[in-house]
């Protein structure tokens, strides 16, 4: 958002400069979207994840020792989800 934000506040841009310009917001719009669009699809993953996971009896053991970064995961993710909509 800075860098968008750097981007527009130049307001002496001469005239071969707006391409340029013009090229660096398409750049960062892409971005935006391409991490927009992995923050969505985190939580299609998440529940499969955790059922697959505890339906094989070979991972009891080390989901008893760390069975609850799934919870925190869901947390992170809804965390993530709320930053990145207030920018």
């Amino acid at each position: 958002m800075e860098k968008i934000n750097a981007v527009k506040e130049n307001v002496n841009v001469k005239e071969e400069g707006i391409v340029k310009f013009t090229l660096k917001l398409d750049e960062y719009s892409k971005t935006i979207k391409l991490i927009n669009g992995s923050i969505n699809q985190m939580s299609s993953y998440i529940s499969p994840r955790e059922k697959i996971a505890k339906s094989d009896p070979e991972l009891e053991k080390f989901l008893r020792i760390s069975g609850y970064r799934y919870e925190t995961l869901c947390d992170t993710l809804d965390y993530i989800k709320q930053i990145w909509s207030t920018e």
